[in-house]
């Protein structure tokens, strides 16, 4: 119930992650551009099968911690669903 209080994140091993994750970017050629490209594309699909509210469409790259404790880039699409359609 009362565990020792966490030791703060060292500020070295802050800087590492931050460092990995402008690595992902860069890797992943992630410019705002391709983000809005993929936004668009994305939305193209989902609005074939859904009604959504694009204005509050959320697209972002973040890192996801694996039970291996490796971080992997991980995609990920909030897309507020306001009914479905009917099959054309």
């Amino acid at each position: 119930m009362f565990g020792l209080p966490k030791k703060p994140e060292k500020s070295g091993n802050m800087a590492k992650d931050r460092l990995k994750m402008i690595l992902v970017t860069d890797r992943l050629d992630n410019s705002n551009n391709m983000l809005e490209l993929m936004r668009q594309d994305i939305l193209k699909v989902v609005k074939n099968y859904l009604d959504i509210d694009e204005s509050d469409f959320d697209l972002q790259i973040c890192q996801q911690v694996e039970d291996s404790g490796d971080e992997t880039p991980t995609l990920k699409a909030e897309i507020p669903i306001k009914s479905m359609r009917k099959r054309r």
